[in-house]
């Protein structure tokens, strides 16, 4: 049994639910069914270019689509080619698409040309079918701040450089958890090893669907900018902790060459004074919260026994799995729990778990080191 998650709802009964602590992962919008089939009267293009077609969402950061195969296997040479507005190119194999379909990476600014290429003849029962598409919500995010949002976009000029350059490591991740989208945040400790909420990447589903996305932030005109996109290589149960609320996932390669990685320092500290959280608040392109923003309480109990600590930075929910950082840009913390803004509510406190515990339990059951 899960004692410290019973130890916490058990600490809990005395508030009324409101009171009771928001896991911050966000679910981002429905689904919407497109259906758009594409067998043989449809491909009607000059082999190898066989079809061609565009989708076009105004007003939304990103959408992903979800790619199905009917009838007899495609060829290997078979491939889907997707083209996003930021020039950036997805190409799907058919033939490597599950029976339970295949969601793409993140397309940027809701624009994306799709071309179907087959320089093998395909089967006429052959069906490429484009089912659903999930795409950046546009409802409130529902933020856990402390009297004004003072989260700023990474790229701000009240950022200080040295803070920008903390921020390569942190992504942002889509992900779908019992069928319904989900957003989170996490961020690399090694080239291919990313660190997030339990409550975020907890089973096959999550980690198949996931997409991390790194470099998804505005620049300081404005502009949308948006990364490479790394898959989970698969779900372990070992490398995740319910009482810690935490989740070690391999990447499909190693963005951390190229963006670096947050280290574990040498000698883990208890959280202290002012504080860092780099995320991506709601659905949102990557912020900060560096101002008032500090401890408030260490240790608290959350899912386990003084597993937590309180704090006082900006989150809202898409914050979970955020690293929490000290002054020095040491990890002391990853953020997991805000709260519900509520007129009679007595919670207002946002909640990290302490690192020291994290580090301690990756050395011991995903073989991380120190560093």
């Amino acid at each position: 049994m899960r004692w410290g998650w019973l130890i916490a709802l058990l600490w809990g009964i005395a508030a009324s639910a409101q009171d009771i602590p928001v896991l911050e992962s966000r679910i981002d919008g429905g689904l919407r069914a497109l259906n758009l089939r594409v067998g043989a009267s449809e491909r009607t293009g000059e082999s190898p270019v066989v079809w061609k077609d565009g989708i076009s969402i105004p007003d939304t950061d990103y959408l992903r689509l979800l790619i199905r195969v009917e009838g007899p296997p495609a060829p290997q040479t078979a491939k889907l080619y997707l083209f996003s507005e930021l020039e950036q190119e997805f190409i799907v194999p058919l033939a490597d698409v599950p029976e339970s379909g295949y969601w793409t990476g993140l397309i940027p600014n809701g624009q994306v040309t799709m071309a179907l290429y087959t320089p093998d003849l395909l089967s006429g029962d052959t069906t490429l079918i484009i089912e659903n598409m999930s795409l950046q919500q546009d409802e409130l995010v529902l933020y856990s701040v402390h009297g004004e949002n003072q989260l700023w976009p990474i790229a701000s000029p009240e950022v200080p450089d040295e803070v920008q350059a903390l921020s390569g490591p942190v992504a942002f991740l889509s992900f779908f958890d019992a069928g319904v989208p989900r957003t989170c945040t996490g961020f690399l400790i090694e080239p291919d090893l990313l660190l997030t909420n339990e409550h975020c990447i907890r089973s096959s589903e999550s980690c198949s669907s996931m997409t991390a996305v790194f470099g998804y932030q505005r620049n300081a005109e404005g502009g949308l900018a948006m990364g490479p996109q790394r898959g989970c290589k698969g779900y372990a149960a070992h490398q995740s902790n319910f009482d810690l609320d935490v989740t070690a996932v391999r990447l499909s390669s190693s963005p951390g060459e190229v963006y670096g990685v947050i280290n574990m320092p040498e000698e883990p500290m208890d959280p202290a004074g002012a504080l860092i959280i780099i995320q991506h608040p709601g659905d949102l392109p990557k912020q900060v919260s560096i101002a008032d923003c500090e401890v408030i309480a260490s240790p608290v109990s959350g899912r386990g026994p003084d597993s937590d600590f309180t704090h006082t930075c900006d989150t809202a929910n898409g914050s979970s799995g955020a690293p929490i950082l000290n002054a020095a840009g040491q990890l002391v913390g990853v953020h997991h729990f805000g709260f519900e803004e509520a007129p009679d509510s007595a919670w207002h406190e946002n909640r990290g778990v302490l690192a020291t515990l994290i580090i301690a339990w990756m050395a011991e059951n995903v073989g991380l080191q120190s560093q």
